[in-house]
C-alpha cells in the first residue's frame, strides 16, 4: 500500500474524470495492447507506461524516466511510503498532476521511488487509473476453443493491490493476478500455505530461494506439495511456492508450521505455537501470467465490482 503521510487519501478525487468539451462519447471499455503499454501525459510530458494487473494501483515513475521529465523539479513536495503487508519498506515522493490516460483527462497523484516498480517501462499504472470502468488485458490462450467466463468479486482500490478475496474451508485469502512477474509458479503466504498443508496434506521440500515481491524486494520461499489439489475457478493447484516463516512482514507469519517431506511423523506429538512474537498472519496467493496464459483475457470491471477471466471451457489449468 502507498501512503502519503500527513494527508488523507483522496480516493474520490483520484477517480473523478474532468469533462472535455466537444469530446466523443465516453468509451466504457479499454482493451490493452498485448504488451500492455500505453502513452500517457503527466503535466504535458509524454510517458510510455505499462499497465500492471498485480501491482500497486497507482502511477509510479521509473528512476531513469524522472531524469528527463519536468516532474523531477517537483518531486520534493511530499513524501510517500510503500508498505508491504504492514511493514514500511521504501520511502519516495508523490505529487499531484494532471494526467491524460487513453485520451481522458483527470487529476491524480504520481509517485517516484529509488528503485523501479518493474524493470523496463518508463512508468507503471494500475487498471483503476483509467476513467473507463472496464480494462481488459489480452492473454495467449483459447484460439477457436469454447470459452467459459469466471467472475470474481473485486477487492482493493486506489493505492493498493486489486484482487479478489476467495475462501477455502472458511478461511478467506486475497488472490492477485500478477501478469507482470516472469516467475512461472504461484506464491502463497506462509499462513495460507500452512492452511493448505493442513487441509490438503501438504509438505515442504527442497532448499529455499528468494522470490521478488516488488521494487526488487525479495522474500524466501520453498516448494509446497499437496497430497490432494486445491481447486477454485479454472485452476487446480497441487504444487506452489510458499513463504518461509520469518519476522520480516505478515506474509511470512503463519499460525502453524508445515512439515518437511522427509520429516518423520510422530502421531503422539502435540505442537503448540501460540504466543510467538511477530506480525499478524497474512493469507494471500499470487497467480503469475504463466499460469493464466491458457486463458483469453483478464478484465477488471470497476462498475460491476468484478474481475472476469475468460478461459477454455471444461478444462482445468494446473500448477503441478
Amino acid at each position: 500500500m502507498l501512503i502519503r503521510p500527513g494527508t488523507a487519501l483522496r480516493c474520490a478525487a483520484a477517480l473523478m474524470a474532468l469533462p472535455l468539451l466537444g469530446a466523443a462519447p465516453a468509451v466504457k471499455e479499454v482493451t490493452l495492447p498485448r504488451d500492455a503499454r500505453v502513452t500517457v501525459f503527466a503535466d504535458g510530458e509524454l510517458i510510455r507506461a505499462q499497465v500492471v494487473a498485480g501491482l500497486p494501483n497507482v502511477m509510479v515513475i521509473a528512476p531513469q524516466s524522472r531524469m528527463r521529465l519536468r516532474l523531477r523539479q517537483q518531486f520534493d513536495d511530499d513524501q510517500a511510503i510503500l508498505r508491504v503487508f504492514g511493514r514500511r519498506v521504501l520511502s519516495g515522493r508523490v505529487r499531484d498532476v494532471t494526467l491524460i490516460v487513453d485520451n481522458e483527462l483527470r487529476q491524480t497523484e504520481v509517485y517516484w521511488f529509488p528503485q523501479p516498480l518493474i524493470d523496463g517501462p518508463e512508468a507503471t499504472l494500475g487498471p483503476l487509473m483509467f476513467v473507463q470502468p472496464r480494462v481488459t488485458f489480452p492473454l495467449d490462450g483459447i484460439g477457436n476453443a469454447a470459452a467459459a467466463r469466471y467472475r470474481f468479486k473485486m477487492t482493493g482500490g486506489p493505492t493498493t493491490l486489486v484482487g479478489t478475496r476467495l475462501r477455502d474451508h472458511d478461511q478467506p485469502f486475497l488472490t492477485v493476478f500478477n501478469l507482470e512477474h516472469p516467475r512461472d509458479y504461484p506464491v502463497a503466504s506462509a499462513a495460507l500455505g500452512a492452511h493448505l498443508a493442513r487441509i490438503y496434506g501438504g509438505t515442504l521440500s527442497g532448499p529455499s530461494w528468494d522470490s521478488e515481491i516488488v521494487f526488487g524486494i525479495k522474500r524466501p520461499v520453498r516448494w509446497l506439495t499437496l497430497a490432494r489439489p486445491v481447486r477454485f475457478g479454472p485452476f487446480t493447484l497441487s504444487r506452489l511456492a510458499v513463504r518461509v516463516r520469518d519476522r520480516i512482514d505478515g506474509s511470512g507469519t503463519a499460525p502453524s508450521r508445515i512439515r518437511d517431506a522427509n520429516e518423520q511423523v510422530d502421531l503422539e506429538e502435540v505442537t503448540v505455537e501460540a504466543g510467538r512474537a511477530g506480525p499478524r498472519p497474512i493469507y494471500s496467493l499470487t497467480l503469475p501470467r504463466a499460469l493464466i496464459a491458457p486463458c483469453a483475457r483478464l478484465t477488471f470491471d470497476r462498475r460491476a465490482g468484478q474481475i472476469e477471466l475468460v478461459c477454455p471451457a471444461g478444462k482445468q489449468i494446473t500448477a503441478a
